[in-house]
């Protein structure tokens, strides 16, 4: 086995996306280029807030070494891919007080003294200067509001976990001229030394968020999840995975048009990459098609105790019999507080709306034809629709 496989994940990622950007430097268009320094900055960025996320995190080994005894137990995943219904079946399910989720600030910054710190500080600087500075923190973030609300106080999934490690698809947003950025991020297809530091800290992640109420089941989503099914099942071999089915002539251009929103936040125009045409675009919409194989691949191994495919359809028109259908299936209990909870969180539900109308699949130079042909195995499991979709070819 080449050496370099056995290297962490994430310095094999780093290395070969910053070469990415010194040949793009030296042979780049001028536009190329400029979109570069923007990515080179944001990775800048976020190392910094892994650092300040990782020194934390060593002080939780001291200051709370009890997070290291619990124990999760049968978590559940939400694994569709990106615009099936995952947010909204998410919520529902994070309703009910038997499950704790993960806020998006607990995916970026883990540790338990940082949120000790993060309290006090707040406590120290009062709750009118503590909201400003919570308003900036989000002027960003609602950039994206038209595809998708987020907020850093908020439950969200937690691949910005692995997105800080480049070990998500999606950290492709910090190499857009990498080809191959997509497999080369999927834990499941990485050697185990590289990918073993990954999930050491993800499985300490879901401890702390466990930390304060150990006898709840983490809930999570991610829309990436598809390439890490197996390292998930390695670290909780009791997990439970959700599946939401949507027809991908719906899901790929509007999961195409979000991703490029969400990879630029708080970029000018001139340094963003073309929607259409980018490599980033291209490498995206390998993923997807990605996604939809392999999720296949994985309810056809697993047994029903372990996995439920749903219906995106069925989700929209009744979203309280879709979440009795997940307990029904798993054997979930839930007492009169999560029924209460449930039921209004469903009353909500019904007005789930598409905030804004997605591109067509023939803006980004895609035929229903050409998908349904990579997709052949998908289109015939879930007897889909061959030619469902309002946009032209």
């Amino acid at each position: 086995m080449n050496n370099s496989s056995q290297l962490p994940l994430s310095l094999q990622l780093l290395a070969g996306g910053l070469a990415s950007h010194a040949r793009v430097l030296r042979h780049g268009s001028a536009a190329q280029r400029r979109v570069t320094l923007h990515c080179l900055k944001l990775l800048a960025r976020v190392s910094l807030v892994n650092l300040v996320s990782r020194s934390f995190a060593g002080l939780d080994h001291v200051l709370y070494p009890g997070f290291k005894r619990v124990r999760p137990t049968a978590p559940v995943f939400v694994v569709a891919p990106a615009r099936s219904g995952t947010t909204l079946l998410y919520n529902l399910l994070a309703s009910d007080p038997q499950f704790v989720g993960a806020l998006l600030y607990r995916s970026l910054f883990p540790a338990l003294s940082f949120r000790r710190a993060i309290r006090a500080l707040g406590a120290r600087l009062g709750e009118e200067r503590s909201q400003e500075i919570l308003a900036k923190m989000h002027r960003d973030l609602e950039q994206a509001d038209s595809v998708h609300r987020t907020r850093v106080n908020e439950l969200e999934e937690d691949g910005p976990f692995f997105e800080q490690r480049l070990a998500s698809p999606f950290s492709m947003r910090f190499f857009p001229y990498w080809s191959g950025m997509q497999r080369r991020a999927q834990l499941d297809d990485c050697a185990p030394a590289a990918r073993r530091g990954v999930l050491k800290g993800y499985y300490a992640m879901v401890q702390r968020v466990l930390y304060d109420s150990p006898e709840r089941t983490y809930l999570a989503k991610a829309v990436c999840s598809a390439g890490r099914i197996a390292s998930l099942l390695e670290l909780f071999p009791d997990a439970r995975m959700i599946h939401i089915v949507r027809h991908p002539f719906k899901v790929i251009p509007s999961a195409l048009h979000m991703h490029w929103v969400m990879s630029n936040i708080g970029v000018a125009p001139s340094k963003r990459p073309d929607l259409y045409s980018s490599v980033f675009t291209h490498e995206y919409f390998e993923g997807l098609l990605f996604n939809y194989q392999r999720l296949l691949e994985w309810e056809r191994r697993l047994p029903p105790a372990r996995w439920l495919t749903l219906r995106f359809e069925g989700l929209i028109a009744d979203p309280r019999g879709t979440v009795d259908q997940v307990y029904q299936h798993f054997g979930i209990e839930r007492g009169a507080a999560a029924e209460r909870a449930i039921a209004a969180a469903c009353a909500r539900a019904s007005r789930h709306r598409a905030r804004s109308k997605p591109p067509t699949l023939a803006q980004f130079g895609l035929s229903r034809a050409y998908i349904r042909a990579r997709l052949r195995d998908v289109f015939e499991a879930y007897e889909l629709d061959p030619v469902l979709g309002g946009d032209q070819e």
